[in-house]
């Protein structure tokens, strides 16, 4: 997977009277020029703080929502050019699992239903060999035996067994690129770490490249391959795993890095507090987007918009301290 300068801007919507008397028509900037590459058989995760585009890069991804500009190649095919049949075809590799189990599995309909959908909508199978396919599904996410679940709703089931039908028809398709808008969150502590180790061990088995976007620092440590730090919008540093924790780069990385609890009560914690709130994406500030709450702050910060360059072999940061 590809991303070139993706970039999406939501109209503000105004009343009558201020369209009428304004000519300027404002925008949110949810995601602005973020580029980078996903390898094969990889986890790259999205990370970033609550309005920072994670989830709106990761819908445009999908193509559930279409970009202002940029590109996106999924195995060297320019998606954005493709036509609605054309992307049809391509959706089967590509799956989402969405963040909250609940509200993304339709209520009225029995979970054998739920995951059985795809199989119906791209023509694969149905009646007593598509319930055989979702049988096999269910076992292979842990809800066993399937015969007890198939038949049931999901406001008969748990939060965790709820995303388990939800990452069984994300896999029902035998998809090579998984969507995985933070899997976790919604969960509790205790079941947080059996679905992660599912999603593991369903990566090795069917030979699946996750994104996943999440928050959650401590999360990604255990098993990203690379890491993009998102900001208001943009990418402002992007490197392995190992290097985001050993050596940020970026002020907000470090902030970021520094507010992960360790389960040490010896372990001292140096916290880098961050002021002030997020600013507003419909006006963003001018140069580099983080000067409002950076403690290393030069002038050129507030100037010029510092550009997402290598820092070393596989190590991008756009930082001026770095520059």
């Amino acid at each position: 997977m590809k991303v070139k300068d993706l970039t999406k801007h939501f109209p503000v919507k105004r009343g009558f009277r201020y369209n009428l008397l304004s000519k300027e028509r404002e925008v949110v900037h949810a995601v602005d020029g973020v580029t980078f590459n996903i390898k094969k058989g990889e986890i790259f995760s999205l990370v970033g703080e609550t309005g920072s585009g994670k989830t709106t890069t990761g819908r445009l991804i999908a193509r559930l929502i279409e970009p202002t500009r940029g590109e996106i190649f999924f195995e060297g095919l320019p998606i954005l050019e493709l036509k609605k049949q054309e992307m049809h075809k391509v959706r089967r590799n590509m799956q989402l699992i969405f963040q909250d189990p609940f509200a993304s599995l339709n209520p009225r309909s029995s979970i054998g239903g739920i995951i059985g959908a795809p199989f119906e909508i791209h023509g694969l199978a149905e009646g007593v060999e598509k319930r055989e396919l979702v049988l096999n599904l269910l076992e292979k996410v842990g809800l066993s035996p399937a015969m007890d679940y198939i038949d049931k709703y999901p406001h008969e089931l748990s939060g965790g067994q709820r995303q388990r039908v939800g990452i069984a028809r994300a896999i029902s398709l035998n998809p090579k690129f998984i969507i995985a808008d933070e899997p976790v969150t919604s969960l509790d502590i205790s079941i947080r770490s059996q679905i992660l180790n599912l999603l593991l061990n369903l990566k090795e088995e069917l030979n699946l490249t996750y994104l996943l976007i999440t928050h959650d620092l401590s999360t990604v440590r255990i098993i990203s391959n690379r890491i993009a730090i998102m900001y208001l919008g943009e990418v402002v540093e992007l490197a392995p795993t190992v290097e985001i924790f050993n050596s940020p780069m970026h002020p907000y990385t470090e902030a970021l890095i520094s507010s992960v609890l360790i389960p040490d009560p010896k372990e001292i914690l140096k916290e880098i507090p961050l002021k002030g709130e997020i600013p507003s994406p419909i006006n963003p500030p001018k140069g580099c987007r983080f000067n409002t709450r950076c403690p290393h702050l030069r002038p050129e910060c507030q100037k010029e918009k510092p550009e997402l360059i290598p820092y070393k072999d596989g190590h991008l940061v756009a930082c001026h301290l770095r520059a």
